[in-house]
């Protein structure tokens, strides 16, 4: 018997004969016609109460890989959607920043919206972190940082990571509470001061502000109830020192590995896995 299992929902016979049907009635439709109508037809939404899609197509492309299901080829406009949003004009401030957070203002951080907001975080944030971007699927808000009108820092959240050994053990996470608990964990998977900017101790003060946001924005926009956030730090090329400065725990290191589609790869850099306790910061 061939069953399949997304985020703890369990597709047997009776959901894959209704897949098999809904792929073949908008086969002409496109990938995400037929995610959209399988959501529908199966009641599989998020807390915030919008359709699992993105989720949805993953369990798609796998059922398509096993040769379950064949599903059309996708669109074109859709594999070059986040390259043509590159295509934004913008131009570094001519006199840095520099001094101390006193110096600097009103420094406000802003949540991104739809849009020119976010192709310009994604611009920036390919353009100056080290890793780079190239989009990603699933829960997700980005933040800007502002000072005179310029950007001067980039946070993203994401997600938790599924399995982190060190974070496990620290909370408690077993394989059978996993999937409910990193609910509750959101992941900063990309920060950024921008390399015009030299303001000693910006990077923590940002990180303390932004956990009360980010906290508030994703109960808005997910209906859920973030408890910690996670981040994972190269040890060849930072020493964490904001995230201690802002009062994150160190919990031990990365094994380096990396999660792919199908298992985990050995890549063999090594991450410090630091916590955040966002209960902490009510209680100030």
């Amino acid at each position: 018997m061939i069953s399949y299992t997304k985020c703890q929902k369990v597709f047997k016979e009776p959901e894959i004969a209704v897949i098999k049907a809904l792929t073949k009635r908008h086969y002409d439709n496109g990938r995400c016609r037929i995610s959209r109508e399988v959501c529908k037809e199966l009641e599989w939404y998020g807390e915030n109460g919008k359709p699992k899609e993105w989720v949805c197509r993953e369990l798609l492309v796998e059922m398509s890989r096993d040769g379950v299901i064949e599903l059309p080829q996708p669109m074109a406009k859709s594999a070059n959607r986040f390259l043509k949003k590159q295509a934004i004009a913008f131009l570094e401030p001519t006199v840095p920043f520099t001094g101390s957070l006193k110096d600097q203002g009103e420094v406000p951080i802003r949540r991104t919206q739809a849009g020119r907001e976010q192709d310009l975080w994604d611009h920036l944030v390919k353009q100056y972190h080290y890793l780079g971007y190239a989009g990603h699927m699933g829960r997700f808000v980005k933040y800007i940082a502002w000072c005179e009108g310029y950007p001067i820092a980039c946070l993203g959240w994401m997600g938790a990571a599924l399995k982190v050994k060190s974070r496990d053990s620290y909370l408690g996470i077993t394989d059978a509470s996993r999937y409910e608990q990193i609910k509750g964990i959101a992941n900063n998977f990309r920060f950024v001061i921008l390399p015009w900017v030299q303001v000693k101790n910006l990077a923590s003060h940002l990180l303390s502000r932004n956990a009360i946001q980010v906290r508030d924005d994703w109960r808005q926009l997910y209906g859920c109830e973030l408890q910690y956030l996670e981040t994972f730090v190269e040890q060849e090329r930072f020493t964490g020192t904001c995230y201690q400065a802002a009062n994150w725990k160190h919990l031990g290191e990365t094994a380096g590995y990396a999660k792919t589609k199908q298992s985990y790869r050995k890549h063999q850099v090594i991450k410090d896995v630091y916590i955040y306790e966002l209960l902490q910061s009510r209680r100030r």
